[in-house]
């Protein structure tokens, strides 16, 4: 991601982010190690990329999944 966003790839990351939320969307049929790397790569990487693109929607989007998987595992 970090790749993409210093290269200006948009469109890329527009799939990438899209691509985050139906993965959190579908999280509870992962093993609990993958669901914490999920966590961990939308914290790190997603959240702060929606944020500096400026879709306040996906931001949030991308925030409450990743805060409902969160308490739920």
């Amino acid at each position: 991601m970090e790749l993409l966003w210093r290269h200006k790839i948009y469109d890329i990351i527009m799939v990438k982010i899209f691509d985050r939320i139906h993965n959190l969307e579908t999280v509870s049929i992962k093993s609990l190690g993958k669901i914490k790397k999920i966590i961990e790569e939308t914290f790190k990487n997603f959240i702060s990329i929606s944020m500096c693109c400026g879709t306040k929607q996906l931001e949030n989007i991308l925030t409450t999944y990743m805060l409902q998987t969160f308490t739920n595992y």
